[in-house]
């Protein structure tokens, strides 16, 4: 049974608005027309508006505060006048785990500082706000909330419960999120960015256990590339070549990898493996890549791009580009 504040402007979910798959930015400036016809800072002044409609704007904040924060625009003015309010009632409102990765989010949100390390002058002023939503994760309650959940790895949402021990409680995100692929290896790689910054001993215990995962007696003979992966092997190539800068330090880490990915019949699997070898010598390249990625370049079609990525840059070219540029720099005499 819908509650008495389901209809009410505030209560209705960001989501809702805008076309499918576009980013929650595109619509921020309909939602706030919406909260605002809703008297969004007028009801959030006149008294507690009801759990509804605070967890519905926490999420909310959680998806468009990075914009109003590091933006200047009027349009949200109010919405930016209207927080400090919100994080009043947030504070005495029971709040889900869900509820308190919204919260989590705006914080992050506000501290993600612009590359100069300056930001509009609305940030000044709610530098308290952010400081009260903050200590909501001093209370023992949610605290060992968020600590009895990391301790289910099966729980769908661990990766939130991860970026809030590791923003608040300063737990090693490596350590979480490793422990997390050991029981679910897809959904732990899904993003990879703790595969980023990894110490030397943090480094070969992930390789050790990528290694565990990947076939063995695999060679780069002719047709070599019969390899159906699973979709843990297919996780696990996928993000170590493409984070293959903070991965494959080690000269033969790199070449066992390349070889596994130029073995997967997926043609673009293969190609990503075959450009873990750009900066190789050919001369250290594994016995028959060449004649692998000469079919690899038969395969491609002209504008089929690829991104190539290098030292935190890169720009997109075609999959032509780059294996031509392999074939060339093979037949180059030695």
């Amino acid at each position: 049974m819908p509650s008495e504040h389901s209809t009410h402007p505030l209560a209705r979910r960001i989501t809702d608005y805008g076309q499918f798959a576009y980013p929650v930015a595109d619509n921020i400036d309909t939602y706030l027309g919406i909260l605002y016809e809703g008297k969004l800072y007028e009801t959030l002044c006149a008294g507690y508006p009801g759990r509804e409609i605070v967890l519905n704007l926490t999420h909310a904040y959680g998806l468009i505060s990075h914009e109003i924060f590091w933006t200047e625009n009027d349009t949200y003015k109010e919405a930016l006048d209207a927080l400090p309010v919100l994080a009043d009632h947030i504070a005495e409102t029971e709040l889900s785990l869900g509820d308190l990765y919204h919260v989590s989010e705006i914080v992050e949100n506000f501290y993600d500082w612009d590359p100069d390390g300056h930001g509009p002058t609305h940030l000044t002023r709610l530098n308290q706000t952010i400081i009260s939503l903050t200590t909501l994760f001093d209370r023992p309650a949610y605290r060992d909330a968020i600590y009895d959940a990391l301790k289910d790895k099966s729980r769908s949402e661990f990766s939130e419960l991860i970026s809030m021990a590791n923003w608040f409680y300063g737990e090693d995100e490596f350590d979480l999120f490793f422990s997390f692929a050991e029981v679910q290896p897809v959904e732990a790689l899904d993003s990879a960015h703790w595969l980023i910054g990894m110490s030397d001993p943090q480094r070969e215990t992930f390789i050790t256990w990528a290694r565990d995962h990947m076939p063995s007696g695999l060679s780069l003979s002719e047709g070599a590339r019969t390899q159906d992966y699973d979709e843990i092997v297919t996780q696990i190539l996928d993000r170590v070549i493409w984070q293959e800068e903070h991965i494959l330090k080690a000269a033969q880490d790199r070449l066992d990898f390349t070889v596994w990915g130029l073995c997967s019949a997926n043609k673009f699997m293969a190609a990503n493996a075959a450009y873990l070898l750009e900066d190789l010598p050919v001369s250290q390249w594994p016995e028959g890549s060449q004649a692998i990625i000469a079919k690899l370049y038969e395969e491609m079609e002209p504008n089929w791009t690829s991104f190539k990525s290098k030292g935190g840059k890169g720009h997109y070219t075609t999959h032509k580009e780059r294996l031509g540029s392999l074939l060339e720099k093979a037949n180059q005499p030695s």
